[in-house]
């Protein structure tokens, strides 16, 4: 298989862990807690889990970001539908 890259050019880690919250690998929202502040441009390249060839997901960002994955228990922020009606006829 071929490599996957993940880019961000001028991005804080606030922003860069909001996005990569959503890739199939962690399944889970992402919190930056370096303490790292400003921007960054950012390069990861990581081949998919069943592929042996590279880097998985994990290692990656270890190897070459400096940067691990902790899970967590926190608080957050969710939207809570109570009620759904169906729309009137104008």
């Amino acid at each position: 298989m071929t490599a996957t890259a993940i880019s961000a050019l001028g991005m804080t880690l606030d922003d860069f862990a909001g996005g990569i919250s959503n890739r199939p690998q962690l399944q889970r929202r992402v919190r930056n807690r370096t303490g790292l502040t400003g921007t960054f441009d950012i390069d990861v390249e990581y081949t998919p889990e069943s592929d042996t060839a590279g880097p998985s997901f994990f290692t990656a960002f270890k190897e070459q970001l400096g940067l691990t994955f902790q899970s967590a228990t926190a608080p957050m922020e969710a939207y809570v539908i109570e009620r759904v009606e169906q729309p009137t006829a104008d």
